[in-house]
């Protein structure tokens, strides 16, 4: 399924205040006579005093709710606090130490060990010790492959064709302004096309939980975040074109090099054309779900890691 890149610009991070409709206001609410500073100041002087302390209060502020405040902590926690300490993604292939080099590969497979053991005590204690009473957190581990999947599709198909309003959703913000740097980055006459070619092979690698203490929270309802790194292995192709338009006013298709390129009755890239850039890719995904005053939010993206290398294992 290919995905056409529609050039968009570049959603803004924060949602900016309007201005305040002055003009509209004062059409609106009765006009009031102007009084003198003198006459004002003798007014003034003829309220009780608790009459006034009554007004000054009534002048304050209101206090936010409980519920604002909650969510003000909320909006004040990042999405995206890195990759939780411990994560372990298992060498394989040329980067697995052979048997013949012994105190590597044994290093290795204690490593891997510990972290399987860590990860499923995390795992017991965010089911039934991160929050008392239910409904308890969902593990849904048989779902994450389907999902991981899902996710990189939307991923890269949004990213294809610029749209940075569903990388938002589905994205943490450090991954999101890496995305979001990219396509503003485009020229405006660039069209990218991704194809996801078969079923990709997706496995989980490594998946640990942990709670986070937000400050102002009641201990009833914790907060957390869980992390799943999933194995992805599938064929992709990813094939940039540049519109150009023709002598007839008609738009076509052209490479880097400014030659044309072979079209579908859709006028995108050839699915040809899609087979040949087509590469076999295997993908660490980082998958995240934040939990919330004992609620769970939607997994989203949390990036791309690599296989934990020999070095780092040695020097634990």
């Amino acid at each position: 399924m290919a995905a056409r890149l529609a050039f968009r610009p570049r959603a803004a991070g924060y949602q900016q205040l309007r201005p305040s409709q002055q003009l509209l206001s004062q059409q609106l609410l009765p006009s009031q006579q102007s009084r003198t500073f003198a006459a004002t100041r003798a007014a003034a002087a003829d309220i009780d005093p608790t009459a006034r302390a009554m007004e000054q209060m009534q002048k304050r502020p209101s206090t936010p709710s409980f519920r604002t405040q909650q969510k003000g902590q909320m909006m004040s926690v990042p999405n995206d606090m890195g990759l939780l300490p411990g994560t372990f993604v298992r060498p394989t292939g040329a980067n697995l130490p052979g048997l013949f080099d012994a105190k590597a590969r044994f290093a290795v497979e204690k490593a891997w060990v510990k972290s399987k053991f860590q990860n499923t005590l995390s795992l017991v204690v965010w089911k039934f010790f991160s929050r008392s009473g239910k409904p308890r957190p969902q593990l849904s581990r048989r779902q994450v492959p389907a999902l991981g999947s899902g996710l990189l599709k939307e991923m890269y198909s949004a990213f294809a064709e610029g749209d940075v309003h569903t990388l938002s959703r589905i994205c943490t913000d450090g991954l999101l302004d890496s995305f979001s740097k990219r396509i503003a980055a485009r020229s405006p006459n660039e069209r990218i096309t991704w194809t996801l070619h078969g079923t990709p092979k997706v496995r989980i690698v490594s998946d640990c939980a942990v709670k986070v203490p937000v400050p102002g929270v009641p201990k009833d309802k914790p907060c957390g975040l869980r992390q799943v790194v999933v194995r992805i292995k599938s064929r992709q192709s990813l094939v940039r074109a540049y519109a150009r338009k023709d002598r007839t006013g008609k738009e076509t298709l052209v490479d880097r090099a400014g030659k044309p390129m072979p079209v579908d009755d859709k006028g995108e890239v050839s699915a040809e054309v899609r087979e040949l850039e087509a590469k076999n890719l295997k993908e660490y995904v980082v998958l995240q779900r934040r939990m919330w005053m004992a609620k769970e939010e939607p997994w989203r993206v949390w990036g791309l890691v690599n296989e934990t290398s020999i070095d780092k294992i040695e020097a634990q």
